[in-house]
């Protein structure tokens, strides 16, 4: 369970890597690499699978939807656990400073010595890391490993 997880943050950051070179240092616009990227990959899925919606093993959706530690700490409290520390690591560390500063104004964080380009390109791969994880989570709940799981949801 544990490699496939990693595999999968892996594979998002690879996404995200991918997707902010094109939006950080070719300066493309974001929209139009994020959704072509996620058009190609969608593509790419759907023409190797075996089987539409593929298949995902029940021990991935027990192991993600019961306890962390079986009969001691659920997984919901693992996420929030997680989620308090990104928190923490944005409030408290230079990283975290740089990146509200370039989301407020690029230009006077470019000013004050902030690397705009490298703040947004990790951005992109950290974020892709978390949607990697979050592929996961859908695919433990739905029990389906089908890339057009999240149609509906996009640009709502």
């Amino acid at each position: 369970v544990a490699l496939w997880t990693l595999a999968g943050i892996g594979v998002g950051m690879l996404v995200g890597a991918f997707n902010g070179f094109f939006i950080a240092v070719l300066r493309m616009q974001p929209i139009v690499v994020t959704l072509s990227t996620m058009f190609i990959l969608q593509g790419v899925t759907l023409l190797v699978m075996d089987k539409p919606g593929g298949f995902v093993s029940p021990d991935l959706g027990a192991f993600y939807l019961g306890d962390a530690i079986a009969g001691w700490i659920p997984m919901p409290l693992v996420v929030i656990g997680v989620v308090l520390l990104g928190w923490f690591w944005l409030k408290g560390t230079r990283f975290g400073t740089a990146l509200y500063a370039v989301g407020s104004d690029p230009d006077a964080a470019a000013s004050v010595g902030v690397r705009v380009v490298l703040v947004r390109f990790l951005v992109y791969v950290i974020a892709g890391g978390c949607y990697g994880l979050a592929g996961v989570f859908i695919s433990a709940q739905t029990g389906s490993g089908d890339p057009l799981v999240g149609n509906p949801l996009l640009l709502s």
